[in-house]
């Protein structure tokens, strides 16, 4: 049996889960408004709720937000961060994100959450709005260079 002193020492991190949607070279973002991210553009993503895998937030998120219906048996993580020390919602945290990439999705792409977001559009993934997310670029890179694991430490 585990001590509370041993159990506070685990890190207890947040999870999240990113639809890095391809086509063309060109991947969907979100221009996010309103909060701290305002005016940030990041893929369609949320957090893993209590009793979901990754893939089944995935796609309730994807639904949610952008109308995208996904075939989980199609969707694989591709990478992994490990955020350490982040700011999030006022605090600092400790995140895992995991980015899935994928060009297969159905459904008409559309913003279901037009009080969160400002635009949805495919941009070059090689040219990406300056306020991208540092996070996502990262992840991208990765992807590219055939890697799967990347940290970062407050946000650089």
């Amino acid at each position: 049996m585990l001590t509370s002193e041993l159990i506070g020492t685990h890190q207890t991190p947040f999870i999240g889960a990113h639809l890095m949607l391809i086509q063309n070279n060109k991947i969907l973002l979100q221009k996010r408004k309103g909060g701290h991210l305002d005016g940030w553009y990041s893929p369609v993503s949320g957090h893993v709720d209590k009793g979901e895998n990754i893939i089944e937030a995935l796609v309730r998120e994807a639904k949610e937000e952008a109308n995208i219906i996904l075939n989980p048996n199609e969707l694989k993580i591709n990478v992994i961060a490990h955020l350490l020390d982040v700011p999030y919602k006022g605090t600092i945290q400790n995140i895992i994100n995991f980015f899935i990439f994928t060009d297969k999705y159905e459904g008409d792409i559309q913003n279901n959450e037009p009080d969160k977001t400002e635009s949805l559009a495919f941009y070059d993934i090689n040219n990406l709005p300056s306020q991208t997310f540092q996070m996502v670029k990262k992840a991208i890179k990765t992807f590219q260079n055939g890697e799967n694991f990347f940290v970062m430490k407050n946000n650089q």
